[in-house]
């Protein structure tokens, strides 16, 4: 083995070691994409049925408890103007 020889397989060596550490964090990145795309749809899924309750919600009549007559009584500006 002559110097050449070595210098070479040590950066293959160093390369090979670079390749493997960038593969791992690609697929802990790869994990990590999927998990936020399952959370992303749960929150989808979500909002969708919340913006459903929301739309009965706001077209419902609004129901008195019994016995309760709202009054129409409205505070008067000109009153403190005097």
């Amino acid at each position: 083995m002559d110097l050449g020889e070595i210098v070479t397989t040590e950066r293959a060596e160093i390369a090979i070691k670079t390749l493997d550490i960038v593969e791992s964090e690609n697929k802990k990145l790869i994990a990590r994409v999927k998990e936020l795309e399952f959370d992303c749809a749960e929150l989808v899924k979500e909002n969708a049925n919340l913006s459903e309750r929301v739309k009965k919600l706001a077209m419902r009549q609004p129901s008195w408890p019994k016995g309760f007559r709202p009054q129409g009584r409205r505070f008067d500006n000109r009153k403190e103007q005097r």
